[in-house]
């Protein structure tokens, strides 16, 4: 509306964002997926430089690779009453496995949920699911899970980033939430 100032300000947000994102994709080695570059509202941030400092890892507590900045960073996610963290990388239909060379296998969600029931980390209880867009419109992981292991899964609708305290955040722009999901018998 001719407001340049205005205009500088909110493409200054724009491009910190998009900043933000090129450097989530290339910490997880994931492919940057334009249909997450809309902008539909602003997360604030203060400065470059505390963008440089605090760079989040996309989202496993021990179904990562040692080397993975995720590894590290989850390991000061502070625990949620009720909720056994489950940090893994995922996507909608699968999870994802990293090697010390960055190559990826995809694993089901009956595969993980065989390899949760076997490991010593997985107690049997209610799971916050810290793994991208498990939760997502349309995802079949997150419910698939809480179905094969009978429990309620908190899982998020967007990626999800760790930074090196354990803070978390759902989304580039916040925009992303938790989704309780709760196992359905006969699925």
């Amino acid at each position: 509306a001719g407001d340049d100032e205005l205009r500088r300000r909110e493409q200054e947000k724009i491009n910190i964002l998009s900043h933000k994102y090129k450097k989530v994709c290339d910490v997880s080695g994931l492919p940057s997926k334009k249909e997450r570059m809309s902008v539909a509202g602003y997360r604030k941030v203060k400065t470059k430089d505390e963008l440089k400092k605090n760079q989040p890892a996309i989202a496993s507590p021990r179904f990562l690779n040692k080397n993975d900045n995720l590894f590290k960073n989850a390991q000061n996610i502070k625990p949620l009453d009720g909720y056994e963290d489950i940090v893994v990388h995922g996507d909608p239909y699968s999870f994802i496995f990293k090697d010390s060379n960055g190559k990826e296998s995809y694993v089901s969600f009956k595969e993980f949920s065989d390899i949760l029931r076997s490991s010593p980390v997985y107690k049997g209880g209610d799971i916050r699911l810290i793994s991208c867009e498990t939760a997502a419109e349309g995802s079949v992981t997150a419910q698939a899970l809480a179905n094969e292991l009978g429990v309620t899964v908190l899982a998020p609708t967007d990626i999800v980033g760790v930074y090196p305290d354990g803070e978390m955040f759902v989304g580039l722009t916040g925009e992303g939430r938790w989704v309780k999901i709760k196992p359905k018998k006969g699925v």
